[in-house]
């Protein structure tokens, strides 16, 4: 089977300054490779490297548009509901990029998108279609979302949330996201009796990082042991002046003796996870999926997280689920778990059984078998 990965025109296909849609690609992509399968990627690029998972066809820069033309980009976009700035260059160069691939595709893949749907088709007509959901609806015209021949979701959530906003039931599927238990491992011994606490993402208030924050300052006062990581970027609030949020954040930080290291690099993340112990997915709003949790606990760290959106699903019943909008209860969570390290060492032994069946790999034999339901080997 040849698979073609499209990748999202906000996004580069590197391991540098890729995001979510880059890891899930790349990791899909070696696992099918690894199956015996042929995988394509088409990407903009930047001046970081690239993955080299899969044969790899630039589609140049994202476009910078002038400031007049970025005016009537929008309107365009409000007018003909496209999905991404720039999309009608990202939909030509995607066109030309397919035309010019050495092996046709069976099967072509685009992250968020409904409106590439009939391009794709014009150029590779024989190829199925999938739209892969990592978040709620995009934007979309009537009629595109019965366009694919299957839309995919990263959670039940996301399916159900697809199938109500009209995405037709029977052409819905779910398809977790994994985790690489290569790079996602636990370290071989532990170096300190004294449990340490992760905060990482991006500092945004959704992320409930001051949650959390707030509990260890109640499991301080309760008189347990810990030390406290944050990390994570700042690209939403701009590099300059912290932002009251962000101010506010490092006050608290600093009042349970905590560090925050910034952005970390996705080759060192999963070094990040291994000097832990637990660590906190406590989002405000309804999170699709989120690789951190995953990666956190195939690292041996226990979890507190929250029950909203398909967190509850990619944690498997083996996170200490509580409601972030319930202060008391995260804290009387947190002091249980750093308050007896038998409660805690349960918590992360559950975390690694879980993981260790959340591989890449089983995602790709679930995407297979999609494929083979079409006749497609």
């Amino acid at each position: 089977m040849n698979v073609c990965f499209v990748n999202m025109p906000l996004e580069y296909y590197s391991p540098v300054s890729g995001g979510a849609i880059s890891t899930i690609s790349s990791e899909l992509a070696r696992e099918l490779i690894a199956l015996g399968h042929h995988a394509d990627v088409l990407t903009y690029t930047d001046d970081n490297p690239v993955h080299t998972i899969g044969r790899v066809t630039d589609l140049g820069r994202i476009p910078r548009l002038p400031k007049p033309v970025r005016a009537v980009d929008r309107l365009t976009r409000r007018a003909w509901k496209r999905p991404f700035p720039a999309y009608e260059q990202y939909l030509r160069r995607v066109r030309r990029a397919l035309r010019g691939l050495r092996t046709r595709p069976d099967v072509v893949i685009v992250f968020n998108d409904f409106a590439a749907q009939h391009a794709i088709r014009r150029v590779v007509p024989g190829a199925r279609v999938i739209t892969w959901l990592q978040n709620e609806l995009p934007v979309h015209r009537d009629g595109e979302l019965s366009a694919p021949d299957a839309v995919v979701a990263c959670s039940d959530y996301i399916r159900d949330r697809a199938v109500g906003g009209g995405v037709p039931a029977a052409r819905a599927h779910t398809i977790l996201n994994g985790v690489n238990l290569s790079d996602f491992h636990p370290p071989a011994q532990r170096d300190s009796d004294v449990p340490r606490v992760l905060c990482v993402g991006r500092l945004d208030p959704n992320k409930g990082f001051h949650v959390a924050l707030t509990a260890l300052a109640a499991a301080r006062d309760a008189g347990c042991r810990f030390e406290t990581t944050l990390a994570g970027a700042r690209w939403w609030y701009g590099a300059g002046d912290p932002s009251p949020y962000e101010v506010e954040l490092f006050a608290s930080l600093e009042g349970v003796g905590g560090e925050y290291v910034g952005l970390v690099a996705r080759d060192k993340i999963a070094d990040l996870y291994r000097e832990h112990d637990l660590a906190f997915v406590l989002s405000l709003s309804q999170e699709p999926f989120g690789l951190v949790v995953l990666e956190a606990m195939a690292t041996g760290c226990a979890l507190i997280a929250s029950p909203r959106g398909g967190i509850p699903q990619a944690s498997g019943g083996a996170a200490v689920l509580v409601d972030p909008d319930d202060p008391a209860a995260v804290a009387e969570a947190t002091i249980r778990l750093l308050g007896d390290p038998a409660e805690l060492a349960r918590w992360r032994a559950r975390a690694l059984e879980h993981a260790a069946s959340a591989s890449w790999r089983v995602r790709a034999e679930a995407l297979v078998q999609l494929a083979a339901s079409w006749g497609v080997t």
